[in-house]
């Protein structure tokens, strides 16, 4: 409105110059009134002035539309300076002919739409400095509002890993209950194939029993069943070959057992310190009528008989004590084959646990 306003006061007293050729048009349609070619004439100014209030809506609609195009011209150029800071000038105003005013007022009335276009021109500049300034603080709220959304995620991450449901929860228990056994599990696993992983140590003789009595049924193995030898009891006997062997030591006696592991070898040594019956014949002959231990080198002795059905029949609970045969209530046993077990002890300390047959013959 006041732009209205100011446009308004500025063309109200605005007459242009007109054309002698139109005083003689005008005359002739008025009628035959004398009219002067001189404008500044008394006539001529009453004729101007009629003329002017019949155009003067159209001076107006003219004036309405030149500011316009100033003020368009102004904000585009405007527009222009803030789509490229680099400019470093701004277009300068085109003030729109307004005629070849003689008089003050008229000159005045063409010189203020400029000074207005200045106006606008400063506003201009500075809504557009504004504009800059606020899309300024735009960017830099939303580039705090980034970084604090980005310092918020790892807060949230790690509330989120920490407020665990219960299913989560119970999840994690399994999890780490199956680690631990899978742990355990290798350390076992670890055990067993660290006993199982073959250790390399000096070949050497395992025996059953390394003192007894003849006959002494002696069975001698390698310490590792990878390894193969050649075995000699050195009792005159053929020897045998493998990881292992069996052999009957008949008669009394300290025997060297050796075994050739290529040109290595190796020996063991088998103390026989007495010998037992296999059978007798229990029938007062005076011939083999008893079962006895003969041994001269026993500090103690004990043997205990048996039937086939482990009921025990008789006991020897000394050296040198017989048996004639007969049970404990000294009734005579059938013939037959019965089973004993020798506990004896040699005079240097040497424990001896033997096992055999014997058999009966009436």
């Amino acid at each position: 409105m006041e732009l209205e306003k100011l446009v308004k006061s500025s063309f109200e007293k605005f007459e242009p110059e007109v054309n002698p050729s139109v005083w003689q048009q005008l005359e002739q349609n008025l009628g035959n009134a004398p009219v002067s070619s001189d404008p500044s004439s008394i006539a001529g100014k009453t004729v101007v002035k009629s003329v002017i209030s019949q155009v003067s809506p159209w001076i107006w609609l003219g004036g309405l539309i030149t500011t316009a195009a100033l003020i368009a011209t102004i904000v585009l150029t405007s527009t222009k300076k803030n789509n490229h800071p680099t400019t470093t000038s701004t277009p300068a105003l085109q003030e729109a002919p307004l005629g070849n005013a003689q008089n003050k007022q008229g000159s005045d009335a063409v010189n203020e739409p400029s000074s207005v276009a200045s106006e606008l021109k400063i506003n201009s500049s500075e809504s557009a400095l504004n504009s800059n300034n606020k899309q300024q603080q735009v960017v830099a709220q939303e580039k705090e509002g980034n970084s604090s959304v980005t310092a918020i995620q790892p807060i949230i991450k790690s509330a989120s890993a920490n407020s665990a449901t219960p299913e989560n929860q119970l999840n994690s228990s399994k999890t780490t209950t199956e680690e631990k056994k899978i742990s355990k599990n290798q350390q076992e696993n670890q055990v067993i194939k660290n006993n199982v992983e073959p250790v390399n140590v000096m070949p050497m003789i395992i025996l059953n029993a390394d003192a007894g009595f003849a006959p002494l049924k002696v069975l001698a193995l390698l310490n590792d069943e990878k390894l193969k030898g050649n075995w000699d009891f050195n009792d005159g006997q053929e020897g045998t070959s493998g990881s292992s062997t069996t052999h009957i030591l008949t008669k009394p006696g300290t025997y060297t057992l050796t075994c050739m592991l290529g040109d290595k070898k190796i020996e063991k040594t088998i103390e026989v310190i007495g010998s037992v019956s296999t059978a007798f014949t229990p029938n007062g002959d005076g011939m083999n009528d008893e079962f006895f231990v003969e041994s001269n080198q026993l500090e103690e002795l004990t043997v205990k008989i048996v039937d086939r059905s482990g009921r025990k029949v008789f006991e020897i609970t000394q050296p040198g004590q017989h048996w004639d045969g007969n049970d404990t209530e000294g009734k005579n046993l059938p013939s037959g084959t019965y089973f004993y077990n020798i506990f004896a002890r040699s005079y240097n300390g040497q424990p001896i646990n033997q096992k055999g047959t014997i058999n009966i013959f009436r």
